[in-house]
């Protein structure tokens, strides 16, 4: 799906959660359906007419066309609210700028399209239509982003085996902790450092995106998440360096500990006697047989 970029405004913002149903019923959603039905029929002069001044460019009808010709005839068979983002950015002392976003999915019989609608306002002026674009999707976003494993390659099951050997390492380290927690010097660091991963890896299950986090940190190292029911299963990992550094230490510990009697029983076999120049407290069982004896 083609994605509306614009630029990120100074200032703090903050993004209004609300419910699917209840944001298609705002006027800008309901507008932005509107705006979907003119793209959707081809009226290309009434919807540059919408374009905010500040957006149209000399190409801005030819977009225009392009994105309509991507829509077949006829009515769809299902319309519906696939993702919304509702913002808000405020600048301290000058002004405060709203921007609302609408996408929405249109199945027909023999194609699946999401078309998004941006609007924009200036303290609490004009609604302004400043992003509109459409793309065709193999299938209705909830298949196409659903976690399975058809059609899935390597690199998916390569990650789902990294997740699972981090989780390995953790849970090892854990009990591990646990059961050694008493004679743990700073006990408490060493169990935030199993817990925390660094370094984090982030794995798209539809697109197989792999990005990379160099700055990141994250609880028990592992994650799974989807933003809604229409989007991607997101999968992220992080390197457990805390985990393996104590379970290292453990072992070398062992190591020390069973050291000098590990080496006795490795080495050549000793002489069992006294050291020479003492005198025997007994017979050697290796002695000859004394004339007494005989």
């Amino acid at each position: 799906m083609t994605a509306v970029v614009w630029a990120t405004l100074a200032g703090g913002g903050c993004s209004v959660p609300i419910d699917p149903a209840a944001a298609a019923k705002l006027p800008e959603g309901v507008e932005a359906q509107g705006i979907v039905d003119l793209l959707a029929r081809g009226e290309v002069p009434a919807l540059e007419a919408r374009v905010d001044p500040s957006q149209r460019r000399p190409e801005t009808a030819d977009e225009l066309r392009k994105m309509a010709a991507l829509f077949p005839a006829g009515a769809p068979v299902r319309e519906r609210l696939v993702g919304y983002d509702l913002r808000s950015v405020r600048q301290v002392g000058v002004s405060t700028t709203e921007r609302h976003g609408f996408t929405w999915e249109r199945n027909y019989a023999g194609a699946n399209l999401v078309a998004q609608v941006v609007w924009q306002r200036v303290d609490a002026g004009e609604w302004r239509l400043v992003g509109l674009h459409a793309d065709r999707v193999p299938a209705p976003l909830d298949e196409l982003n659903a976690f399975t494993f058809t059609g899935k390659g390597p690199l998916h099951y390569l990650f789902l085996v990294l997740m699972a050997a981090v989780a390995g390492v953790t849970v090892v380290a854990i009990v591990m902790w646990f059961r050694r927690r008493r004679s743990i010097r700073r006990r408490w660091l060493w169990l935030l450092a199993i817990v925390v991963g660094a370094f984090e890896l982030v794995f798209n299950w539809t697109t197989g995106e792999l990005a990379v986090h160099a700055l990141s940190f994250h609880l028990f190292s592992l994650a799974f998440g989807k933003a809604g029911p229409f989007a991607p299963a997101i999968l992220s990992l992080s390197l457990p360096a805390g985990a393996i550094a104590f379970l290292f230490r453990l072992r070398e510990e062992k190591a020390r500990a069973a050291g000098p009697a590990g080496g006795l029983e490795a080495g050549p076999p000793r002489l069992e006697g006294p050291p020479p120049g003492e005198t025997p407290t007994g017979p050697s069982p290796s002695a000859a047989p004394t004339e007494a004896g005989r």
